[in-house]
């Protein structure tokens, strides 16, 4: 068994400043806490590798707290630019955390949400689909420089993944339903776990 350490979990501390408003200022306090936190870690992990999972399930979090706007910040169709402030802090993180401890390794996590029209035949349903299926891969795209390879991204920036399974991952849109027509519990995980290692 490995223990397993989240520096945040969908929400960050007021003292780390406004992720929207102030990208840098955000990052480089994120920086500082995540090497904090590292060093407390430390001194109760004395042997072997540290696993780090700095922001909890990103793609997620950017599409209902940036794009939805039901989570805080409250963001409605800024999704894309929320998910850029947070790269911007991890990043700013990992690498200070690298820089701090040899042992760290750091885990990114996103849900395997998966979401089927239910009517084929309207384009705005299959639209929709296809941007939100695509977009749970964004993050880790990012981090590896598949994604806006300007922003620096490399293969370090990644030691495992997790994806998450949950009971409303499937979902029927235009109308929404928890009981999607084309529900495929079996295939679905190897199918994202054959995207993301692509």
């Amino acid at each position: 068994m490995k223990q397993i350490w989240g520096l945040t979990h969908f929400g960050f501390p007021d003292w780390l400043g406004d992720i929207v408003s102030n990208v840098q200022e955000f990052a480089c306090r994120f920086a500082d806490y995540a090497v904090h936190a590292l060093q407390v870690i430390e001194k109760h992990q004395e042997d072997g590798d540290i696993w780090i999972i700095p922001f909890n399930e990103v793609s997620f979090l950017a599409w209902i707290a940036g794009d939805e706007g039901t989570w805080m910040p409250f963001l409605r169709g800024r999704g894309l630019e929320f998910k850029l402030a947070l790269y911007r802090a991890c990043i700013a993180g990992l690498a200070a955390m690298r820089q701090e401890c040899r042992r760290v390794k750091f885990m990114h996590t996103d849900p395997l949400m998966y979401r089927i029209a239910r009517n084929p035949s309207d384009p705005r349903a299959l639209e929709w689909v296809e941007i939100f299926n695509q977009g749970k891969y964004e993050w880790f795209d990012m981090l590896i420089g598949r994604s806006l390879p300007e922003l620096g991204g490399c293969s370090d920036h990644i030691d495992a993944i997790a994806l998450n399974y949950y009971p409303h991952n499937q979902q029927d849109v235009f109308p929404c339903s928890d009981s999607p027509s084309g529900y495929r519990a079996e295939r679905m995980p190897l199918r994202d776990h054959r995207r993301v290692q692509n």
